[in-house]
């Protein structure tokens, strides 16, 4: 038992959860000009990898920047983001395509948030030109996340092709979700599933590993998902 405990704490990277703690905490606590300049000192140190792995950082500054201040769960996500970011970019987590798939999906969590709360109140047709940005930038972090999956085999989906799949597929659930007449929390959580189960689907299609089981499986969760959601909407 003593040796298990040895072994589970020499797994636990205590220097990543220190600066995704100090992150999580400086974006509750410091004026945000502030943590920026904290956020980039945790970052740059050491400077490995900070170019390549810049734009989830960027997005994730975003993100702290315009989502509700003092929120304790906003700051969990943050931390968890900032924990997973630096792990793959010091080389520490050993599965590092599994651990920035969880940082993009924490950031499509928080993104799909800001986006149905922005968009609610907007009038016209400028609402459906909205999703054009976030679909852009999911676009870019979703080629960055399918450069980690082994190339693919000659006649293969190209991890070009499969991001803008899976931006096309966000812009158009962003479309479905802000014609529902739902509210802000039920539009986001219908925008995160669908495109979270999208992701999935493209990855295991990259992997050559996508069984039939798999898609029905994810579609029938889908489909168990919309219902609730739809069901909770009208409580």
């Amino acid at each position: 038992m003593v040796e298990k405990l040895k072994l589970t704490v020499k797994q636990i990277h205590w220097s990543l959860s220190v600066k995704a703690l100090a992150f999580a905490l400086g974006w509750l606590f410091l004026p945000f000009w502030l943590f920026l300049f904290l956020a980039l000192g945790l970052y740059l140190t050491p400077l490995f990898q900070s170019v390549q792995l810049a734009l989830p950082f960027l997005v994730t500054l975003f993100l702290a920047g315009v989502s509700e201040t003092g929120s304790i769960w906003v700051a969990v996500c943050l931390g968890l983001v900032f924990y997973l970011l630096l792990g793959v970019k010091d080389l520490v987590l050993v599965n590092r395509g599994i651990a920035l798939r969880a940082c993009v999906y924490l950031l499509l969590f928080l993104g799909a948030i800001r986006f149905s709360a922005a968009v609610a109140n907007w009038e016209g047709s400028g609402v459906f030109l909205a999703p054009v940005l976030p679909a852009l930038v999911l676009f870019f972090l979703l080629r960055q996340l399918f450069s980690f999956e082994p190339a693919p085999a000659p006649g293969g989906i190209p991890p070009a092709v499969a991001a803008a799949l899976g931006a096309l597929l966000f812009w158009e659930a962003a479309w479905a979700a802000i014609l529902l007449p739902l509210a802000p929390l039920h539009q986001a959580a219908m925008l995160f599933i669908s495109v979270a189960v999208a992701i999935e689907l493209l990855t295991g299609s990259l992997r050559q590993d996508l069984k039939r089981s798999a898609i029905v499986t994810n579609s029938l969760l889908l489909l168990v998902l919309y219902i609730i959601i739809l069901i909770t909407a009208r409580a």
